[in-house]
């Protein structure tokens, strides 16, 4: 906003307050022209993320909103409080704060395919663990419709969070798909135990997914660790399997080999 100054009054010193009524959305940046500079913002809004060159000295966040401080002088500034007109745009200093949207059903079903490839890998490790397991072949036409299950759920979930909230149809979706994929395994192994050890593997696992989506700032730190426990479940699972198998041609091999 610019404002003709005397230059006669900039000797003892101006004072003014000005109000201003602004519109706009995402994001609010200021830029510290003065040789010594405050700023406090303060806002309803409580989902902030401070960014730019300077971040506040001072913050407080809650789920009712945030305060934030900021203090300037001209020892961290890379300006002189006299230049040249649009110059300060080419040192880029400002500092604010970008008003960050919580995650709609969009965003969390966006966040949840993120996984979708650690997912549907660790869906056809169960499966194939559980085929040496129980010695009967799971034919690959099968992977791929089980696959095609596991893809069907993200449509499942984004079709079904427009109507309702998104944690129902997290669960609706999931429900779905896990007993699909359930049913369709109790079909090949015959065996209502192994179907019931399908089911609760793949309630875990969309458990997990769904606790990881919820999560924001410790979300590395809880997916790194829960892909560490399934790591040593699945070796501990495995570990009495006979990759190599009990073949004539392979102890021939491994005789010809010493």
């Amino acid at each position: 906003v610019p404002v003709k100054i005397n230059p006669t009054q900039l000797a003892t010193g101006l004072a003014f307050d000005m109000q201003v009524k602004i519109k706009g959305s995402e994001q609010l940046h200021f830029i510290p022209m003065s040789a010594s500079s405050k700023f406090n913002l303060q806002s309803t809004w409580p989902s902030p993320s401070f960014d730019g060159e300077m971040l506040p000295t001072e913050r407080t966040i809650t789920t009712q909103g945030f305060t934030s401080k900021w203090s300037f002088n001209q020892a961290n500034l890379p300006f002189a409080t006299v230049f040249k007109e649009n110059t300060i745009a080419d040192k880029k200093m400002d500092f604010g704060v970008s008003l960050v949207q919580p995650a709609d059903q969009y965003g969390k079903t966006m966040r949840s395919v993120k996984y979708a490839i650690l997912f549907i890998g660790l869906t056809f490790a169960f499966f194939f663990i559980i085929e040496l397991m129980q010695k009967k072949a799971f034919h690959p036409v099968q992977y791929v419709l089980v696959g095609l299950a596991l893809v069907i759920f993200y449509t499942l979930l984004l079709s079904i969070s427009e109507y309702i909230a998104f944690d129902y149809a997290y669960l609706v979706a999931a429900l779905a798909t896990i007993l699909l994929i359930t049913l369709y395994a109790k079909g090949h192994f015959k065996s209502w135990k192994t179907a019931g050890i399908f089911f609760s593997l793949l309630s875990l696992l969309y458990a997990f997914i769904f606790v990881l989506i919820r999560l924001e700032d410790t979300a590395l730190l809880v997916g790194s660790i829960g892909l560490f426990i399934v790591l040593a479940l699945v070796m501990f699972a495995s570990r009495k399997i006979n990759w190599y198998g009990n073949t004539p041609s392979h102890h021939n091999q491994m005789e010809e080999n010493v």
